[in-house]
């Protein structure tokens, strides 16, 4: 929820009170289904001619 709300990374780690950063984002970061459909329609749109 903190990343879809924008989030800095370093604010989320402190937190979520781990020390290494790599546990937050392995651990609790996840792309959302919002994120993940317009990152799609950007690939499609470079990927395809209009």
């Amino acid at each position: 929820m903190l990343r879809e709300l924008g989030t800095d990374l370093k604010v989320q780690q402190e937190l979520l009170r781990y020390a290494d950063i790599s546990t937050t984002l392995d651990v609790y970061t996840q792309g959302s289904a919002v994120q993940k459909r317009e990152a799609v329609g950007k690939v499609v749109s470079i990927g395809l001619p209009a």
